[in-house]
């Protein structure tokens, strides 16, 4: 029955004008792209700190959990399973390894979902409304363009709502107790350790069809080693963030448009410049680990780092008005 119904998206496909497959094909690429994490960011750094944590944190388990599953399932794409699917040319290209779920299902649910869900009773509540649009977008557009199948969507659907039942649980947990803090951080790690040696050494599937291997696993390990790093960059930056800077997003308009240009400029430089050079350095999957590690840890620690001075200068320009005001 899926593939009766990829066939049938896929005749609708090809009827249609070529630009809403284009449409579809953006909203897709949008997803996945390193400045996806902008969104989680701009609350974190710039209007609720406490939000920006839950959006990080749905978005980076969500990510991992994506991984283990995908390489524990090894469910091959619709096209490998059934020739009559011919996929996109705007997806194939990033539409490698296993299917199962839909990591572009998983992240609309915890990034855009979440995202939505945390501004129903802060801003109007059409923002909401366009944020869950987009997400239900995101997951049609990967059965529209051929990638996967209805079943892979579901269930990465299905896996952003644990995700973000989950985050809620964790920060009930953690809330104003370091004890649990720490104890959390040692149980992620742990489990993020457990995690990439069975990535490493379970069997994977080896079908080769004309001499070439169908999917090759250590791709697959690679976007795993990703999702994996961006957790231990998220819990470490976290608990670092909270013992050495715990800023406030309580700050003047003029301070946080400051903080959010500096920290799009250092997540940019880093994304296009930095990782790429240390992809070179470090191959295989520790090159991937960093990557995520990076991404995620200078955007919950390094920029925030930086606010310090941003808001000593602040505080100073505000102390000199008064004081002129009073002379």
């Amino acid at each position: 029955m899926d593939i009766n119904y990829l066939l049938f998206i896929q005749d609708l496909r090809e009827k249609l004008p070529p630009a809403v497959e284009i449409f579809m094909g953006i909203i897709s690429a949008i997803d996945v792209h390193f400045m996806v994490i902008l969104i989680p960011a701009l609350f974190y750094w710039c209007l609720n700190k406490k939000n920006g944590e839950f959006i990080f944190f749905t978005y980076c388990f969500g990510d991992f959990l994506n991984g283990v599953l995908k390489l524990s399932v090894c469910c091959y794409r619709p096209w490998i399973r059934d020739p009559r699917i011919i996929p996109s040319k705007y997806a194939v290209a990033h539409a490698t390894g296993y299917s199962f779920p839909s990591g572009h299902s998983v992240n609309a649910g915890t990034i855009f979902v979440s995202t939505g869900w945390k501004l129903k009773n802060q801003y109007n509540r059409v923002i909401t409304v366009i944020f869950f649009i987009f997400a239900g977008l995101v997951m049609f557009s990967r059965n529209y363009l051929g990638v996967h199948t209805p079943q892979d969507v579901i269930a990465g659907m299905l896996l952003g709502i644990f995700t973000i039942w989950f985050t809620k649980k964790f920060f009930v947990w953690t809330k104003d107790n370091q004890k649990n803090n720490i104890i959390s951080v040692i149980i992620i790690l742990f489990v993020i350790l457990c995690s990439i040696i069975y990535f490493k050494y379970k069997p994977y599937p080896m079908d080769y069809v004309g001499g070439k291997l169908l999917v090759d696993p250590k791709k697959m390990m690679n976007d795993a080693f990703v999702g994996a790093g961006r957790l231990a960059g998220l819990i470490i930056g976290w608990i670092l963030e909270k013992k050495f800077i715990n800023f406030t997003t309580e700050c003047s308009k003029l301070e946080k448009i400051i903080r959010f240009m500096i920290g799009i400029t250092i997540i940019v430089a880093i994304n296009c410049w930095l990782i790429p050079l240390i992809l070179n350095v470090f191959i295989g999957g520790s090159g991937k680990f960093l990557k995520g590690f990076i991404q995620i840890f200078t955007a919950v620690f390094s920029v925030p780092y930086l606010f310090m001075p941003i808001s000593k200068l602040n505080y100073l320009m505000n102390y000199l008005k008064k004081y002129k005001t009073k002379i």
